[in-house]
């Protein structure tokens, strides 16, 4: 009798995430990830979920300026 195999957790999906930035900043990048031996794209991961944690954290804080500068940062952090 043949069995069949039953997966009782949903298949990961992993997506793509295009941004626009400037060679200067993307080469930089780069450059520091290669000198630590670490993947760009786990950088960037542990950098989205460090910003997602302090948005939690600090959710009664306007996230942007709203500027429209195209690069929002946080009111107040001095950045």
């Amino acid at each position: 009798m043949w069995a069949q195999r039953v997966h009782l957790s949903m298949p990961r999906k992993d997506v793509a995430f295009k941004i626009r930035l400037s060679e200067d900043l993307r080469q930089a990048f780069a450059d520091a990830c290669r000198r630590e031996h670490r993947p760009a794209a786990q950088v960037v991961r542990e950098l989205m979920r460090g910003y997602i944690s302090g948005a939690r954290t600090n959710s009664d804080r306007p996230l942007t300026q709203g500027g429209g500068s195209g690069e929002n940062h946080r009111e107040g952090d001095g950045r």
